[in-house]
């Protein structure tokens, strides 16, 4: 678990980074220990049916949950949707909306061909034709039959 430190005034540059490390294990056995003690004598532990209790982090995805381990990783508001937003309605969380740009595939639409393109009619050539040979030898085969090499007075040496 971690939480950024920022500078004071403007509380737009991290200072540093504060965490504790913790096994799951340990964090469950502490919140096991504190949710289903009842100090006052009338209060519903987490253990009780329909009660459910979470620790999240910031960003509400679930550490821990008294309903085991199946909704731990999951997004709070997946879990309960008008819990969330009661809770940022109540500032007890705050709601970002954050986009994985790596993750967005925006298409491009080219009005100019591509230099690629040209390729396509060079690679569909090279598949093979009903003789066996592929279209590309064959063409290469007529071309060296109708190519004469030119002498080297021709050429200027």
């Amino acid at each position: 678990m971690t939480r950024p430190v920022f500078k004071a005034p403007q509380n737009d540059v991290v200072m540093a980074v504060v965490g504790l490390q913790l096994t799951h294990s340990q964090l469950k056995a502490i919140f096991d220990r504190v949710t289903n003690s009842c100090v006052a004598g009338h209060c519903q532990p987490c253990g009780s049916p329909n009660v459910h209790c979470y620790v999240i982090n910031q960003a509400a995805l679930v550490l821990v949950s008294s309903k085991g381990e199946k909704e731990v990783g999951q997004s709070l508001k997946e879990i309960n949707c008008a819990l969330v937003e009661a809770m940022v309605n109540q500032s007890a969380l705050t709601q970002y909306y954050l986009y994985d740009f790596q993750g967005i595939c925006i298409e491009v639409s080219r009005d100019v061909m591509s230099f690629a393109t040209r390729l396509v009619a060079v690679l569909k050539s090279a598949q093979a034709g009903p003789e066996g040979d592929s279209q590309w030898e064959n063409t290469l085969k007529f071309a060296s039959l109708n190519t004469q090499i030119p002498s080297e007075e021709a050429i200027g040496f």
